[in-house]
């Protein structure tokens, strides 16, 4: 019983180290976030559990076949396959962390055996996974640190040689990733252009694309910018020193870390603070905080909306055949119309941060043609998880999972409302809303009743509020489940022979929840 024991114990424990190694992937994972991951670890973790009770089967010392089957079948649960929630990428860092992590278990066990025998030692191992990822992640930290000055020097120094290329930064609480890769559309049509892969947003990621991607015949670097905590944005645009800032919004995102929304607008404002005299900045005139930002910047600053008095203004807006149309206009002067796969009203904002870039770059010696400009838009397709259309069957799949934010969520909400059949949504609400978050899942509970014939609810503290907000509206199609794949294929069994629209608005929480706190 002791080597089934041990065996259970040493493989629960690299399971659990893996799946806390996973949080050392998130770059502004702190300490405090950690700590409360802790405490859930040793009270709710059901693979201690498993641990607790094969520890207690040793103890008991009851009928060896018995603690056989019953150490086996706890090994296999403790495995299910479904609570791999984050899947760990093996980095060169994570490389660093497991080295440094086994020399400091070498180290327990040669203290442990002397005092104790294997069984006691792996159990002690098991429950100190959580300090000893805290441990290694510090002793690293220097280490970590000097290899990425070497990797942001060595981008500083080759954007130094590209003395003709034009930058461009794009920053926003929504849209940077759709923005960049619109822009990135229209100006290939006319220039070499290198983007930011993926989100790759933040020094290190920049850096990565300055250091592999960038080449003697790259002509414009589109940078996409995120943020965290105020100064980042600043550090980033010192780092690039981007000709051109884009700005696409501002909103209630990541208030776990900037605490308030107005830290939220100073942090992405700083791109365009951080512009020289002759550089151009490109703001959402619609969104409620930037049109209140009060400007004292050096550059032009150029504004685009739908609904306020913008230098770029979209008019005239139709779907069709998951297909939006609209005309350009600017300064009330109509320019063109273009048509797009892209669907939304937040979608057209990107698609007018990224014409009025490619309008404006005229002033730093670049051009592009109108017709070039519309063939790039017509080219760009929906982000993976950004309101992109897909059929299973009979159902029409608006798939809205990449973290939810207000603008989006409503914006997703309007696109399903112009479908003409039945109406289901699958969503956890938003769940980094910070203090705002219940009123913001209000907002869009209130939306949800009013559009939706059938509301599944992942359950968390976001749902909660939407579901509450429903009852109040006596809403009753509500269906709550834990978990986002249940409530998904719920759906698709009960609707095997009806025709549907489906919209997935945030499917991330099966991993966010664990490791939100």
């Amino acid at each position: 019983m002791i080597y089934i024991v041990t065996i259970g114990l040493l493989l629960i424990s690299v399971r659990l180290y893996i799946k806390y190694l996973t949080f050392f992937q998130q770059e502004h994972y702190n300490l405090k976030k950690f700590l409360h991951h802790t405490k859930n670890f040793y009270q709710n973790d059901y693979h201690v559990l498993v641990i607790y009770l094969l520890f207690i089967i040793y103890c008991l010392d009851i009928h060896l076949i018995i603690n056989i089957f019953i150490g086996i079948l706890l090994i296999l649960i403790s495995f299910a396959f479904k609570q791999m929630v984050i899947r760990l990428k093996v980095t060169k860092r994570i490389i660093r962390l497991l080295i440094t992590t086994f020399l400091l278990i070498v180290v327990y066990i040669y203290f442990l055996i002397k005092i104790t025998d294997i069984s006691y030692t792996c159990f002690i191992i098991t429950f100190l996974i959580p300090v000893t990822i805290i441990i290694t992640n510090n002793i690293n930290y220097p280490i970590e640190k000097i290899i990425s000055f070497y990797y942001i020097c060595k981008a500083k120094s080759k954007l130094a040689q590209h003395k003709d290329l034009l930058k461009i930064g794009i920053t926003g609480s929504f849209g940077k990733t759709t923005t960049k890769n619109i822009l990135t559309n229209i100006l290939s049509t006319e220039y070499s252009v290198v983007m930011s892969p993926a989100s790759y947003n933040t020094p290190l990621g920049i850096s990565k694309t300055i250091n592999n991607l960038l080449h003697p015949t790259t002509e414009v670097l589109v940078a996409e910018m995120g943020a965290y905590r105020i100064g980042e944005i600043r550090y980033l645009a010192e780092m690039v020193k981007p000709q051109i800032g884009i700005v696409t919004s501002v909103g209630p995102q990541h208030l776990s870390t900037f605490k308030t929304v107005d830290n939220v607008l100073k942090t992405k404002v700083e791109l365009l603070e951080a512009l020289p005299n002759d550089g151009i900045g490109i703001i959402n005139i619609d969104n409620e905080y930037l049109k209140n930002y009060e400007s004292n910047l050096k550059c032009k600053l150029v504004t685009v909306g739908i609904k306020e008095n913008a230098d770029y203004q979209a008019q005239r807006i139709t779907y069709q055949n998951n297909q939006m149309r609209f005309s350009i206009y600017y300064q009330g002067e109509y320019l063109f119309e273009v048509s797009t796969n892209l669907l939304g009203y937040h979608n057209i904002y990107n698609i007018l941060a990224s014409i009025a870039c490619a309008c404006e770059i005229k002033k730093l010696g670049f051009n592009v043609s109108i017709p070039n400009i519309i063939e790039g838009i017509q080219k760009a397709q929906p982000v993976l998880h950004r309101l992109s259309v897909s059929k299973k069957d009979n159902i029409t799949i608006l798939d809205d999972s990449f973290n939810s934010n207000i603008e989006g969520f409503l914006s997703a909400i309007e696109v399903t409302k112009t479908y003409k059949i039945k109406k289901v949504i699958i969503t956890p609400g938003i769940v980094d809303g910070g203090k705002k978050q219940e009123e913001l899942n209000r907002r869009v509970g209130i939306a949800m009743g009013k559009v939706f014939d059938e509301v599944y609810l992942i359950n968390n503290p976001a749902s909660k509020a939407i579901e509450k907000v429903l009852q109040e509206v006596e809403y009753r199609d509500i269906h709550i489940y834990s978990r986002f794949i249940d409530a998904y294929n719920e759906v698709l069994r009960k609707y095997q022979n009806e025709e549907i629209v489906l919209l997935i608005e945030n499917d991330l929480p099966d991993n966010f929840l664990e490791r939100s706190s």
